[in-house]
């Protein structure tokens, strides 16, 4: 993508023009990108150390979006096999082993099932389900292609009851304190990175402008976390996707934040 569409002042820059605004305006503007042409997300990448020239890029584009360059080919995940459709008529369980094999059981469904309740209940003549274990990488392919799978009431069973998909997952631009602390699957695109605080430092995603969510990588996690993905350089997260379970909370600085505390509660779907 040659031109990316900037919503804070409406204008579309070439990479050049965009790059000469200079520190710390492109920091800023970076994080409010589109594809001008179907809206998609967009993002920025600045020249990598392999000599990657930088880029603006969108992911996904619309089928008919003609900006779709060649480098939505590179894109990680930026298809959706058959083998990572999630059928609406079984029920997910979230498998948060990475690696494990999924797998197919049934279960018993009381009629009367409903939102925060726990899956494991079987209920007195209550319908069979087929319930299937899914990883984060794949509800998060479903969450980024399947606009289907976004707003259906397939139910989900987490460690905090059962849900419908429609209600538990929610995107970083619609995430809201919760002063209840419930967990939910908050997920997006990632603008850009940043390194932050003591030694050694905790690692912030960022999804937008001040007001908007970042999710936090604890100092402890960040060696794991970038072994896991993995990320040689922060800019090898601009333009990635991310899905993270857990709270949306409060900085004292008033700054909306999720913060990671477990590896296996969060997952990235890059761009190559």
């Amino acid at each position: 993508m040659d031109v990316a569409l900037c919503t804070i002042n409406n204008t579309i820059y070439d990479i050049a023009t965009f790059e000469a605004l200079g520190e710390p305006t492109l920091s800023q503007l970076r994080r409010h990108l589109l594809c001008p042409r179907c809206l998609g997300a967009g993002y920025y990448r600045k020249a990598a150390r392999s000599g990657q020239a930088a880029c603006f890029g969108a992911r996904p584009h619309a089928d008919y979006c003609d900006m779709a360059g060649p480098e939505s080919k590179t894109c990680l995940g930026d298809t959706l096999a058959d083998a990572d459709v999630v059928n609406s008529g079984e029920r997910i369980e979230v498998d948060f082993d990475f690696g494990a094999q999924a797998f197919i059981h049934v279960a018993e469904s009381h009629p009367d099932s409903a939102y925060g309740r726990s899956a494991r209940g079987t209920g007195q003549g209550g319908q069979r389900t087929h319930t299937r274990q899914r990883r984060l990488s794949t509800l998060l392919k479903n969450l980024m292609f399947s606009e289907d799978f976004r707003g259906s009431d397939q139910l989900i069973s987490v460690d905090t009851g059962l849900f419908p998909v429609r209600e538990f997952f929610v995107p970083f631009a619609q995430a809201r304190v919760d002063e209840r602390g419930l967990m939910r699957g908050y997920w997006g695109l990632v603008s850009d990175a940043a390194a932050t605080g003591d030694q050694p430092p905790s690692l912030w995603l960022n999804t937008g402008g001040r007001q908007d969510l970042s999710v936090v990588v604890g100092a402890d996690l960040v060696d794991d976390f970038t072994q896991r993905f993995p990320i040689m350089e922060l800019e090898d997260l601009a333009g990635a996707y991310v899905l993270v379970f857990g709270c949306v909370r409060l900085s004292k600085n008033d700054k909306k934040y999720i913060a990671v505390s477990d590896i296996s509660r969060i997952t990235v779907n890059k761009v190559m």
